[in-house]
């Protein structure tokens, strides 16, 4: 309880420290929702001229979207640090600073580098998930309700996973925002569409190695009762959510156990 109240006070913080500087602020939270405003428009334009696409329709398109970049933006808010400057806390001596606090530095981290920005992805992503729930026609349960919810829970941990173990990496490789770059963000943005558009390797890939089908199209074929192959995949999703989840974190466990100061 200790450490949720710091933390929470500490996003109070951040945000005020952030709004110290107003139009800064404004434009950051601007670009962010400009940012995921183009991608959902992108997708608009294109269905006007291919109304479905593998046989999915603009609202069903933006359900995989939306639920794609609501994940994606709990875990950029909260662990925004970890993957995009774990590398310069370990080569340039940071994170020894944070190793002699009375506090885990795993929370220095999350503290330090809190993506108040974020907060407007959030908001954004979630207007849209409302939205692409209300319009498509979903024959809703409580069963259905509560494994879509167990879907979402699934998907913020497979990404919060995905943050921690590719910001722990940097304690083997020393650089990691290249490795990040290539397996993350590159092979995620597949799964803003349907993966069945794709050919038989990218569906694997996105299937197996790099999970991020799990984040968003299993579970949405099976809310909108899409038939496709190996359907029953969603169930899947809060297991490999959690078991990201549960690596990222031993990853960096380990990573801190063998850390020995940058040097001189």
């Amino acid at each position: 309880m200790r450490m949720i109240k710091l933390y929470f006070l500490h996003i109070k913080y951040a945000v005020k420290s952030g709004m110290q500087f107003k139009t800064n602020f404004i434009m950051a939270w601007s670009s962010n929702i400009l940012s995921y405003l183009i991608i959902y428009l992108q997708a608009f334009i294109l269905t006007r001229n291919y109304p479905v696409i593998g046989g999915w329709s603009y609202p069903e398109i933006v359900l995989l979207m939306a639920m794609q970049f609501f994940s994606y933006s709990i875990a950029n808010t909260l662990f925004y640090g970890i993957l995009h400057n774990m590398d310069q806390y370990i080569n340039n001596g940071d994170l020894d600073r944070m190793m002699v606090r009375p506090v885990h530095p795993i929370f220095s981290i999350v503290w330090k580098q809190f993506n108040w920005a974020g907060i407007s992805q959030i908001f954004l992503s979630l207007a849209f998930l409302i939205y692409s729930l209300s319009v498509n026609e979903i024959r809703w349960s409580w069963e259905r309700g509560a494994l879509f919810f167990l879907c979402l829970v699934g998907a913020v941990l497979l990404q919060c996973g995905v943050f921690i173990g590719f910001g722990a990496t940097a304690f083997w490789l020393k650089r990691s925002a290249s490795l990040s770059q290539m397996l993350y963000f590159n092979f995620a943005v597949f799964s803003n569409y349907p993966i069945n558009i794709y050919n038989r390797t990218i569906r694997v890939i996105l299937s197996t190695v790099l999970p991020w089908a799990y984040v968003n199209f299993y579970p949405a074929a099976m809310l909108l009762e899409k038939e496709i192959a190996w359907k029953q995949l969603y169930l899947l999703t809060p297991v490999i959510g959690a078991a990201a989840f549960l690596l990222g974190i031993l990853l960096m466990r380990r990573g801190l156990s063998r850390y020995e100061s940058v040097g001189n």
